[in-house]
């Protein structure tokens, strides 16, 4: 019976980490890395996280990179959670109405295809996971508790959630444009006393290369999913043409929560593109007029 709630609520668009599972996932070993990285930052001792909170102090009060990664980091998480939530919701419907009609006419290639998509959507809630404990790890106190940070509430799958989300990375999607005129506006003493807290990181707690590597895979998974979903709307419009009946209201509710999580999505990668091409230190050494000039105004 997934045919009929694919038909009815899906326009399809999932955020993943790659087109396959297993090892062929760039999120396996990714998360491996994380584990390793959370062990050793957990590790370090109390002079040393004495060293790297004062360099956080340092970068927070005036580093726009560091002033905005923490909304946008939970945001992305929120969607992540969302996004994994709705997927599920769609599979329990759709199952039980394959139970309460005693059988299920989706083509087995369809089938597999939307479980392939479960399985992303979840591998890249693990790889977030992950990277939320590894930054935590870099805060946290000895003796607290692990991961104290990284808490995250239930996630909603409705479309009114996902509307939320949208409007939310739109918001901060203008805050990133702006990143790079910020940073180029520093004084230079700022932006050298900058520089010398980034070797601080690089020396004491090098996550920043797995930041952007985690960012990457999230979005290059989320854009390798578009011929996927592409298919899964081809069916979906196929079979709903043949429907002769309306569909439930559970099932037109689910429709509006995934046209919205699709908006959401592409607001989502959008905002992964521009921040790995604003967390660069190039952007501290440009001047205003340059960066003016680079963004066309």
């Amino acid at each position: 019976m997934l045919s009929l709630v694919l038909s009815s609520c899906l326009s399809l668009a999932v955020t993943g980490v790659a087109a396959a599972s297993g090892d062929e996932c760039p999120a396996t070993a990714l998360i491996a890395k994380w584990e390793k990285a959370t062990e050793r930052l957990g590790a370090m001792s109390a002079p040393t996280r004495e060293v790297v909170a004062g360099a956080r102090k340092t970068a927070n009060a005036s580093c726009p990179v560091c002033q905005e990664t923490p909304a946008t980091f939970a945001l992305i998480g929120r969607f992540l959670d969302s996004t994994v939530a709705l997927d599920g919701r769609v599979r329990d419907v759709a199952d039980r109405l394959a139970r309460a009609q005693g059988r299920d006419s989706t083509p087995a290639e369809i089938r597999a295809a939307f479980e392939q998509r479960l399985a992303i959507g979840s591998r890249a809630s693990e790889l977030y996971a992950a990277f939320s404990r590894g930054m935590a790890a870099v805060d946290r106190a000895p003796g607290s508790p692990e991961c104290s940070q990284c808490s995250r509430t239930a996630a909603d799958p409705s479309a009114a959630e996902f509307a939320s989300i949208d409007a939310e990375a739109r918001r901060l999607l203008a805050r990133w444009h702006g990143v790079p005129a910020r940073a180029a506006s520093l004084s230079a003493e700022s932006k050298a006393e900058l520089f010398a807290v980034m070797e601080v990181f690089q020396r004491e707690a090098p996550v920043c290369d797995l930041v952007r590597e985690t960012m990457s895979v999230l979005a290059n998974g989320l854009e390798r999913l578009v011929p996927l979903d592409a298919t899964l709307h081809e069916h979906c419009e196929a079979t709903s043409k043949q429907r002769k009946d309306t569909p439930p209201a559970e099932l037109a509710q689910l429709k509006k929560a995934v046209e919205a999580r699709t908006r959401a999505t592409a607001s989502v990668v959008e905002l992964l593109r521009v921040m790995l091409k604003t967390m660069t230190p190039e952007i501290f050494e440009a001047t205003p007029a340059t960066v003016a000039t680079r963004s066309g105004k």
